[in-house]
């Protein structure tokens, strides 16, 4: 996925997150640091935008 080019199927999984923030309420990185950017959760949504974009 570092190219920037996703798959139907990647495409799909970035999808199927809900949004509901348990994976950042108990990240470890997120803790120690308290940057809510280090989550997968704005990860995700950064990816997932960047996928919308390529797809047009």
């Amino acid at each position: 996925m570092a190219n920037g080019i996703y798959s139907p199927r990647q495409l799909f999984s970035m999808e199927a997150c809900t949004g509901c923030r348990v994976c950042a309420d108990v990240c470890p990185a997120v803790g120690v640091s308290g940057d809510g950017r280090l989550s997968g959760l704005h990860r995700l949504d950064w990816r997932r935008r960047a996928g919308k974009a390529q797809i047009g």
